[in-house]
């Protein structure tokens, strides 16, 4: 599920090619893995034996999706946070309670954290949805993979 829609034919060529990016450096961080030499995405072969100009436009395309998630975290916290500060009591102990009313503003507190939380349960089970889908792709290639080299490490 994309947040946004793709405007150009540029875009989609663009993030297309980075998310093949993402995949195939992936999948070469799990037969390192699998190797016991487990790697960092720029220190793979397939990022290294990428243009400069790829390299530039997979890092912004990684810090975008970085962006997105924590935008996300904080579209939860936020909510929460607001309901922390709106039952603190600056007065303390000083001036005695009233008796408990429920106002507006704590009822919209309520329903946007409640709706912040069913978001965020929805998104992450379309992340784990799509991580299970991905895993199984994956899978596949590592099996073809240890299957053509017969456990040697391979290297495009």
């Amino acid at each position: 599920m994309q947040v946004h829609q793709l405007k150009t034919d540029k875009e989609k060529k663009d993030f297309l090619t980075n998310d093949l990016i993402e995949r195939m450096i992936r999948v070469e961080q799990r037969v390192s893995a699998h190797f016991s030499k487990p790697c960092k995405a720029h220190e793979t072969e397939f990022y290294r034996s990428l243009s400069p100009e790829k390299k530039k436009n997979f890092v912004k395309y990684l810090e975008c999706k970085k962006k997105k998630k924590y935008f996300f975290i904080s579209l939860l916290a936020i909510p929460i946070l607001m309901l922390i500060l709106v039952n603190l009591s600056f007065a303390g102990a000083v001036i005695g309670r009233l008796p408990v009313k429920t106002s507006l503003l704590n009822i919209v507190f309520i329903l946007i954290l409640v709706i912040g939380i069913g978001i965020a349960i929805f998104l992450l089970n379309e992340k784990g949805k799509k991580e299970r889908k991905y895993s199984g792709h994956v899978g596949v290639i590592d099996n073809v993979l240890l299957k053509k080299y017969g456990g040697k490490v391979f290297k495009p």
